[in-house]
């Protein structure tokens, strides 16, 4: 998911779990039966602590 502030800056966050610098934007899956808007709200959650968000657009 790509994540937006007022000023249409976009989030990526440094991972913490390797030597290597990398990056990434909030990301995660499906569980079974769920809703893609309510699987994306979820993985937000759990990938950076908020559910502050308002889906804009599904691709």
């Amino acid at each position: 998911m790509m994540l937006l502030n007022a000023e249409n800056q976009v989030f990526v966050a440094k991972r913490i779990d390797t030597l290597a610098e990398a990056w990434q934007m909030p990301q995660g899956g499906i569980d079974d039966g769920e809703l893609p808007r309510t699987a994306a709200m979820r993985e937000l959650e759990e990938e950076i602590g908020t559910r502050q968000a308002t889906i804009i657009a599904e691709s």
